[in-house]
């Protein structure tokens, strides 16, 4: 397939010339020749925009080879002129940072008239050729978009019911026939054509409730066209962090991720995260079929995770898994007719009616019968669908064209264009899709070409390329990075771009290769050759690299590399691009091709050498003038060359994750800059920052190095937050009001008095004169939305705090450190406020809101949805208005440190609470609520007989506290406290409560630790929830915790007596309680959801029945030893797969040595824990390994600190299926078992901190070994090992090695430099 003529044609052009003839008629207004000639450019503007115009219209028509040879000519003069005129700015620009007045030489001149003159000349001959396209009738909708809203389409998915529903089925019922899965892990594919959906199942799998339950690890990994089993690996374990940070609700933060050097490092850290874990994971993409050497080593970290894992392969290749045998693939094809239908129909029209868009309904009288029937629309909309083969892909790109222009003529032309007819290896949909962009959409889209397949966007970075590269046109209203956000919110809105997570996105594969289709002229992607399959495009596209503009290198080769550019087979003279996808350990020869490069790639305006490993980038780097955007993040290098500071058209610096230790003295001439990407040290080191005016982020600003406060007044561009440090090293008298005042774009403001967190400051009364008048200077516009303020030690508020009509924005504050303060500034009237924290102010005592007496303020806090204070030592009451509103949204409080608050607003409507070293002594008492004005549900207050009036909090879902030593209960009574929604509860460290409420029958987590309770709570058999009553529904409690409650002494009273307890729980922690007693008739038997069964330390404990649900059981070694059995029907239960016993911590050294083996548990043993494949054990005293030798199907062993567990006797042969043996912290210890090699399944050994082991076993390692470390031991057994004479020839075939933290061999690989050499000199 041919190049698409003048792809860039309308809008690169116009771009180009307008900016050469508006700049070079500002610049050069007294040359009447060059003027005169500028003006004729312009003239011929609008004739060469239409022929090129209707050139790319005309994708149908065979070009001539003279036709494409002039277009290529248009195009570098062009190219040519914009190098020119740029060279002109460039020395505007120099003159503007370096202050002297030196105006272009004739010379310059010289040059712009000439390229001006081969434009001209070009053109004349471009009109010549194609003048046949003269009188074109130009195509309806070829027009600029509508704009488009920021905010992402909802996602739809249309049919796939079925085989959401069949993997399902699969995964829950054990994978059919499929002995891997039930046994390990399981494969299934799922396969089809491009665009036909995969992905998308993938998704609904992998976030269906089902998924997140039954599987806690899940991984996503994009694999594309190659399977490399080390980067695969590193990609699953962050994916594994980044599924467990959202779990868990932490706040996810872009760090460095850790590069591994070696596969067997990332595959060690991989195996310790699946170890005993359920997962899935998705493979997505896959491009070749897998052969069963590389999926071996991508599955070695599996083999300890739990059983009936899967993995998830998506793919184009029907047996893409055939070696390893799969599960039953799962085949998609085209959506059938009624679901295909649903979605171009969702894709085109959205909500409306089609009939109100038909012409045909728009008669006087009322709407033709034709239209009742099925609209125009609908009808030509219904033969466009007919045409897409069923593609979910190509119906949602041609329906969002469709949807912009809802007129038939319109519609009716899609349907009626050549494009359908011609046989291309892209969907016509997708060129249509193509066609109705605007010019610049059409420009921004296809530079995407310049990424490899597959690779995950930030917008933001996406976007300054574009204004790198002068794709986005100037424009005095907007910037030029609004309107590239712009363009990529309607380029995600018109499904070019798939949104993945936080402002990523990815770029589906059929998109990427329209992409490169269309720019293959001037795109070029230098790349090892790829394996197995190859991309449709690469097999009918022949790259050009000599006419390359944009070039992706995808190598570690530098040989070949090198060998390409001196064979002059990439021509560096007119690139603009080159972005690095390598990484190169050897960064000398590297900088050596850079500095090659710098020397003729001239034109350059983005370069992007991240995560190349890089130590130094060459001075020769002054050679790109031209250069906008410079990407160095995550490389070595620890400064930067001088000649850096020349680049007066660098616009993005990003030097994130970079060891800087110093940077150029003259970084301050870069007037251009606008996004410096560095850490806060970096930033902050970079001489007289303030003079680069136009940067639009600076997140760190240290006001006492050297840098003047004043100066900041100068940076009104800024925007987004703003950190100002070291406010205390401010001078007296240095500051000036009104400093930040005009900063309108500033979201974010945070100053800050001490940067060093060294904690409270000791001042004297002018210090804090002196905050004060800072604070005061530093008064924010009012567009502000987060204010933080810290270690701020004046006593008082700054007067534009005071001001009623200030901040109205403002959204969240933080008032942080703030010791002296004595008053709280009237917060409660910011209209907007929604999170306020207020920590540290240990001046403060009370907090009355007196101004809410104001007429015009019938609320406090009117948005206000989180309130947290902490450290607040004084506090001893915050107190409402008995006329006002107080907190009417308020949803999470939070109260730390309070220990003398006694009072506190009540606030009905809250969700979450949370109270840790308060002085309350009850809920009840706290709250300081009117209770005549509580209302409760007439079936809560008529069924409660308590005395008091209850306290009602229905919308409560979760409540924690701890450390409240006076806390004696909730309420007077059990029924005082109504919290009929609440999902979790926990207490802690409250070692004075002695009674708890009822609790509703919502909870589904309950924990209580360190209190005084004498009996365990019951759950309401009755009561309301959801506004609906609910009737012997009993519980749904699924976590029950109990701990460190020495009164405690039954389990007979409350929770284990009702129904729904036994129904629901799952995990049941029992700990600490040394007078809890066995009094359930029949155990534990009766929790029939039983998984997870903890008993530590509970000596008057014995339960004599679990269910047969129960998989995995902690307990220690005394419950085991006083005579604990689980029953004389099961001894103990054939279902159970995970056991971990721990040594009794309360246990001394003599009542160690009292404890004893009952002789009836030394028959049973442990017979009947046939299913359990791993066994910890922790600090046991008596337990011995003969005990376990009916464990025949055990896979993991981990002994840690049980000195007298292992024993001479060869005992170990019994477990046959063992592959992970760790043997930890047994310092007594003397040698490992003889019999170790008889383990013929063991595949790694761990023996760690075990001091008196000199040896390893006379009788050898097992053959199947491929993991030793040893750390902690005898240094005679380091010396053994290393032995190349004696006993490093007998564990040399163990691929990986590590003796003290050394690695000595990898991958097969010897590591260390003296085997290397000894083995060396034997063999010769």
């Amino acid at each position: 397939m041919e190049p698409v003529l003048g792809h860039f044609a309308s809008a690169f052009i116009s771009a180009i010339v307008t900016e050469l003839v508006n700049k070079g008629l500002t610049l050069f207004t007294k040359r009447n020749r060059l003027k005169m000639k500028l003006e004729q450019l312009e003239e011929l503007l609008p004739k060469i925009r239409s022929l090129l115009t209707a050139a790319e219209r005309r994708q149908t028509y065979h070009f001539t080879r003279e036709q494409r040879l002039q277009l290529t000519k248009l195009r570098d003069a062009i190219y040519s002129a914009d190098d020119v005129l740029d060279d002109f700015e460039y020395q505007h620009l120099e003159r503007q940072s370096r202050k002297f007045n030196l105006w272009p030489g004739s010379t310059g001149v010289d040059m712009l008239e000439k390229a001006v003159d081969d434009i001209e000349s070009v053109i004349k001959d471009f009109n010549h050729e194609f003048d046949f396209l003269n009188g074109s009738e130009p195509e309806h909708g070829d027009q600029d978009s509508p704009e488009t809203t920021s905010q992402l389409p909802l996602a739809r998915v249309f049919g796939r019911e079925g085989e959401v529903r069949q993997i399902l089925e699969m995964l829950e019922r054990g994978g059919g026939e499929n002995f891997r899965y039930r046994s390990g892990f399981g494969v299934l594919p799922i396969v089809g054509t491009a665009g036909v959906g995969k992905t998308t199942l993938a998704q609904l799998i992998y976030n269906h409730e089902f998924v997140k339950r039954e599987f806690p690890t899940r991984m996503w990994v994009y694999v594309s066209d190659k399977f490399n089993v080390r980067k695969l690996t590193v990609k699953m374990i962050h994916s594994a962090l980044d599924e467990e940070q959202q779990q868990q609700q932490l706040q996810l933060q872009l760090l460095p991720r850790k590069d591994y050097g070696s596969l067997q490092g990332a595959q060690a850290d991989l195996e310790r995260l699946l170890t005993g874990k359920r997962f899935m994971l998705v493979l997505d993409d896959v491009w070749e079929v897998i052969n069963s050497e590389e999926w071996g080593n991508l599955c070695k970290p599996f083999r300890l995770a739990a059983k009936r894992s899967v993995v998830l392969v998506t793919s184009q290749i029907q047996y893409v898994a055939c070696q390893i045998e799969p599960m039953d693939p799962v085949t998609l094809s085209g959506l059938d007719a009624d679901d295909y239908w649903r979605l171009f129909k969702h894709s085109a029209f959205g909500g409306d009616d089609p009939a109100e868009h038909s012409n045909l309904g728009k008669n006087v009288g009322g709407t033709s019968e034709k239209v009742k029937e099925k609209s125009r629309l609908e009808e030509i909309g219904s033969e466009i669908a007919s045409r897409l083969g069923g593609s979910p892909l190509a119906a949602k790109l041609l329906g969002s064209v469709l949807s912009r222009n809802k007129d038939e003529d319109h519609w009716d032309q899609i349907l009626q264009s050549d494009l359908w007819n011609v046989e291309n290896i892209i969907s016509p949909s997708f060129w249509l899709s193509y066609k109705y962009l605007n010019g610049q959409l059409k420009h921004c889209f296809v530079y995407c070409a310049a990424f490899p397949q597959g690779f995950i966007f930030e917008k933001d970075k996406l976007v300054q390329m574009w204004v790198a590269q002068g794709f986005i046109p100037p424009s005095s209203d907007e910037r030029p990075e609004d309107v590239g956000d712009r363009y990529f919110e309607e380029l995600v809105d018109r499904s070019f771009f798939q949104p993945v997570w936080n402002d990523k996105y990815m770029m589906h594969s059929l998109i990427h290769e329209l992409a490169q289709s269309i720019g293959s002229d001037e795109f070029f992607t230098f790349a090892d050759r790829p394996r197995g399959i190859l991309s449709r495009i690469a097999r009918h596209i022949a790259f050009s690299s000599r006419t390359a503009r944009h070039i992706t290198v995808r190598t570690d080769d530098l040989l070949q590399l090198e060998r390409a550019l001196k064979n002059n087979n990439i021509n560096l003279k007119h690139l603009r691009t080159i972005l690095f996808f390598g990484g190169y350990k050897d960064s000398i020869p590297f900088c050596n091709l850079l500095d090659s490069i710098f020397q003729q790639a001239k034109s350059i305006r983005v370069l992007d050498l991240s995560h190349t490993c890089m130590t130094d980038l060459p001075s020769s780097i002054d050679n790109l003038k031209h250069l906008r955007y410079l990407d160095l993040c995550g490389n070595r290098v620890t400064s930067l060359p001088q000649d850096l500071c020349s680049l007066y058209h660098l616009q993005v610096l990003n030097v994130k994750w970079c060891p800087l230790q110093q940077l150029p003295e003259k970084m301050n001439r870069l007037i251009n800059l606008r996004h410096i990407c560095a850490d806060t040290l970096t930033s902050s080191i970079i001489s007289q920052i303030l003079k680069l005016t136009n940067l639009q982020e600076l997140e760190n600003f240290r006001a006492g190095n050297s840098n003047e406060l004043n100066a900041l007044a100068c940076m009104t561009e800024l925007r987004g937050p703003l950190h100002v440090t070291d406010l205390h090293l401010v001078k007296v008298g240095e500051a000036k009001e009104g400093i930040l005042k005009e900063s309108k774009h500033l979201t974010s403001l945070w100053l800050s008095w001490d940067s060093e967190g060294q904690g409270i400051r000791q001042v004297d009364d002018a210090q804090t004169t002196l905050d004060e008048k800072v604070l005061q200077c530093l008064q924010p516009h009012d567009n502000l939305k987060e204010l933080r303020i810290d270690s701020y030690v004046g006593r008082s508020p700054p007067k534009w705090m005071l001001t009623d009509n200030r901040h109205s924005n403002v959204r969240s504050m933080y008032l942080i450190g703030c010791v002296n303060l004595q008053n709280l500034p009237p917060l409660e009237l910011l209209p907007k406020l929604e999170i306020l924290e207020i920590k540290g102010m240990h001046a403060l005592e009370k907090v009355s809101c007196q101004s809410l007496g104001h007429d015009s303020v019938k609320k406090g806090f009117p948005r206000l949805e989180k309130l947290s204070i902490d450290d607040l030592p004084n506090l001893k009451e915050w107190t409402g208005v008995e006329d006002g509103q107080f907190f009417p949204c308020l949803c999470e409080l939070v109260v730390r440190n309070c220990p003398t608050l006694e009072r506190f607003p009540y606030i009905p409507q809250l969700k979450n609470v949370r109270l840790e070293n308060v002085g309350l002594v009850s809920l009840i008492a706290f709250f300081n609520v009117c209770l005549s004005e509580v209302t409760l549900p007439e079936s809560s207050s008529s069924s409660s007989s308590s005395k008091g009036i209850p306290l009602a909090f229905p919308t409560i879902s979760s409540m924690y506290i701890s450390k409240c030593p006076y806390l004696i209960s909730f309420g007077e009574s059990s029924n005082q406290l109504f919290l009929p929604r609440l999902f979790e509860l926990e207490i802690r460290n409250c070692p004075q409560l002695c009674l708890l409420p009822d609790l509703p029958p919502t909870l589904t987590k309950l924990i209580i630790e360190d209190a005084g309770l004498e009996e365990l709570p019951r759950i309401q058999e009755k009561g309301l929830t959801g506004g609906v009553e609910m009737v012997g529904t009993g519980s749904f409690l699924s976590t029950l915790h109990i701990s460190s409650c020495p009164k405690l002494s039954t389990l007979s009273i409350g929770l284990f007596q009702q129904q729904g307890l036994r129904r629901h729980l799952g995990k049941l922690s029992l700990k600490n309680c040394e007078n809890l007693k066995s009094d359930l008739d029949e155990g534990f038997k009766k929790l029939t959801a039983l998984k997870e069964l903890t008993i530590i330390d509970c000596p008057k404990l014995f339960i004599s029945h679990v269910h047969v649900s129960l998989k995995t059981i902690e307990v220690s070694e005394c419950f085991i030893t006083q005579g604990a059995r689980f029953g004389h029907q099961n001894p103990l239960l054939h279902s159970i797969e995970t056991v971990k016993i721990i040594g009794c911590p309360h246990a001394n050294s003599d009542e160690v040595q009292k404890l004893k083996m009952p002789d009836s548990f030394k028959l049973d043993s442990f017979k009947h824990l046939t299913a359990v494949d791993r066994l910890y054990l922790v600090n046991t005293s008596v337990l011995t390994l003969d005990l376990f030798t009916e464990l025949r199907s055990l896979r993991i062993l981990d002994i840690d600190g049980c000195q007298k567990f292992l024993t001479n006797q060869p005992q170990l042969l019994h477990f046959s299926k063992l592959q992970h043996l760790s043997i930890r912290n047994c310092k007594e210890l003397p040698y490992l078992p003889e019999d170790l090699n008889t383990l013929k399944s063991l595949m790694e050994l761990c023996i760690e901190n075990c001091p008196l082991i000199t040896s390893l076993p006379q009788n050898d390692l097992p053959p199947s070994l491929e993991s030793l470390s040893i750390r902690g031991c005898d240094p005679l057994l380091k010396q053994q090992c290393l032995d190349a004479n004696y006993f490093f020839p007998k564990i040399s075939y163990i691929p990986y090695i590590c003796i003290e933290g050394e690695v000595i061999q990898s991958g097969g690989v010897l590591r260390h430099p003296g085997l290397i050499v000894l083995l060396g000199v034997l063999k010769f």
